[in-house]
């Protein structure tokens, strides 16, 4: 393959994998949660099984993050490893780490979290300086496409300087299926960052699905109730999410006002939406234009200043296509959502959702 057709190659991939968004649930009232304890039917990731009780509505469950602090680790398991020392390798303490973890550890498991989550982005940012090279050698004479690759490796190479000292030599076999593992039980014990892990980025691979079924299977039950656990800590990603998991529109026209009336966009837009992969939380949401206006009117009233870009371009893309009475439902259940989860609470402050992207991503940088 000439170089060329290389580089035209590998900017359809980019077009393809900046497709990857993501979000959660119905219209205004939640669909009762399957519980979201360690021993719910997500076990069957960790090859485990027990089936959990369904209570019939939100408001019957008691939040897990309404639990005192601590409350998780009371539950620990005896004979579990000791906690290991902060700021050692992480070839080093993953092991007790794991343990702790799978034995109700809030602590270690958000901790797991956030150290694999570096060191896997690390592994993959090792794997993109070789790529960008390999390709810099290649393109020695042709200087299309050099600045993007110069690009792609000054990020890479800045995630490996910051990251060498904690994640050099992490064995192999610490990979992403484990990574999944661990964004799920740290989603279910209430921790926000692992919730938006497990919804924007979860540890899967939609080209091997068949290998990766049973984690298919658990985030398909699981990701519309740990959205709404989300959406609780009054987070505008949560938000965000929504509005994108329902917005199934390929990226490349879901912000543009007007763009898919034009008839050659219209044409293009259904060549992308048959050929391009829906993300892990789009396909377990299903698409709903009047649900993804819903949320993207919550998001213009509690996003960052991005995403209420976004999600203003959105709305305004999505209200000609409703009726009238559609439109009038989705504005009072927005106003609703926003009054139960967002009017009494302080924002958290935002996740760095492009960390939690890299440590899944391969060698592209995913946009948000």
């Amino acid at each position: 393959m000439k170089w060329g057709a290389a580089i035209a190659l590998l900017l359809l991939v980019v077009v393809g994998v900046s497709l990857w968004r993501m979000e959660m649930p119905e219209t205004l009232e939640p669909a009762g949660p399957a519980s979201l304890s360690a021993t719910s039917t997500a076990e069957r990731a960790a090859g485990e099984s027990a089936p959990a009780e369904q209570p019939s509505s939100l408001q019957s469950v008691v939040s897990i993050d309404s639990q005192p602090a601590g409350h998780s680790n009371a539950l620990m398991q005896p004979g579990a490893s000791p906690p290991p020392p902060l700021g050692i390798a992480l070839k080093d303490s993953i092991e007790a780490l794991v343990d702790r973890m799978r034995a109700g550890d809030r602590d270690a498991t958000t901790r797991l979290l956030s150290e694999l989550t570096d060191c896997l982005g690390y592994r993959n940012a090792n794997r993109q300086v070789d790529m960008a090279l390999a390709m810099e050698e290649m393109s020695r004479e042709r200087r299309r496409g050099v600045e993007f690759l110069q690009q792609m490796m000054n990020r890479a190479a800045d995630t490996i300087a910051e990251l060498d000292a904690q994640c050099q030599d992490l064995p192999d076999d610490y990979d992403g299926a484990l990574l999944f593992e661990v964004q799920r039980r740290a989603a279910e014990m209430g921790d926000l960052a692992g919730q938006l892990a497990f919804l924007v980025a979860p540890s899967l691979d939609l080209n091997r699905g068949i290998e990766q079924r049973e984690r298919l299977e658990v985030f398909a039950e699981l990701a519309p109730h740990i959205a709404q656990r989300a959406l609780e800590h009054a987070s505008g990603q949560a938000a965000f999410a929504l509005m994108s998991g329902y917005d199934n529109q390929p990226e490349l026209w879901r912000n543009r006002r007007g763009a898919q009336n034009r008839p050659e966009n219209a044409a293009m837009q259904r060549a992308f939406a048959a050929s391009m992969p829906k993300s892990p939380l789009q396909q377990a949401l299903g698409s709903d234009d009047a649900r993804a206006y819903q949320y993207a009117l919550l998001c213009k009233r509690v996003c960052n200043f991005v995403d209420v870009d976004i999600a203003t371009t959105t709305a305004a893309r999505l209200e000609g296509g409703l009726s009238s009475d559609a439109r009038t439902l989705a504005r009072n259940n927005a106003d609703e959502l926003f009054d139960r989860y967002f009017a009494a609470k302080p924002r958290p402050d935002d996740i760095d959702l492009q960390a939690l992207r890299m440590a899944t991503s391969g060698f592209i940088f995913r946009p948000r």
